[in-house]
């Protein structure tokens, strides 16, 4: 079973793609555990019960490998056809793979706060959220008053005409403009 596991490690990854089977565990880690923390976040102990996480953690691991599968050819491709006398190509890795961290840490921590307020991954809530962005906006405008929170949120002597925050609250002569206006009336 061990030959069988080297030989077919030896085809998928070959010497030169080797870092790639490095990088699909560290993306599987990271993803298990984001999982681990949402499980644990939930509060609940009996998620952690082996018949309810195991499944969990296995379908996860199918739908984390597809997603790697998705990013893998392409840095299988920098990595099968950058040639070899240039050993620039684990520079170019790091400044490929930097950002890419950078993003996996912040949709995990952007998952960790849509798991607090839904209750759920991210779904069609947080596609539409990203997709229909001007309504949504449009929605937090109309139920909050954004200029009072806006106002009382920035400094005393603002950068925005060098008012302080009391003197623009009385006394303004601007004309209202779009919803104030409409609220105001």
């Amino acid at each position: 079973m061990h030959r069988f596991l080297r030989s077919v490690d030896a085809v998928l990854f070959p010497s030169r793609l080797a870092i790639l089977r490095v990088l699909i565990v560290a993306f599987l880690a990271f993803n298990a555990l984001t999982r681990l923390a949402l499980a644990a976040y939930n509060g609940e102990p009996s998620l952690f019960l082996p018949w309810r996480i195991l499944p969990a953690m296995a379908i996860g691991a199918v739908f984390d490998l597809a997603a790697a599968a998705f990013v893998a050819p392409a840095l299988a491709a920098l990595l099968a056809w950058w040639p070899a006398r240039y050993p620039a190509v684990k520079l170019v890795l790091v400044l490929l793979l930097l950002p890419l961290s950078v993003v996996m840490v912040f949709v995990g921590a952007a998952e960790l706060v849509f798991w607090n307020e839904f209750a759920s991954r991210f779904n069609f809530i947080a596609v539409d959220y990203l997709v229909y962005t001007n309504e949504v906006i449009g929605n937090i405008r109309e139920s909050y008053n954004m200029r009072c929170c806006c106002r009382w949120s920035a400094p005393p002597r603002s950068h925005c005409g060098g008012r302080s925050r009391a003197g623009s609250l009385r006394g303004s002569r601007r004309p209202r403009r779009g919803w104030a206006r409409d609220r105001a009336r």
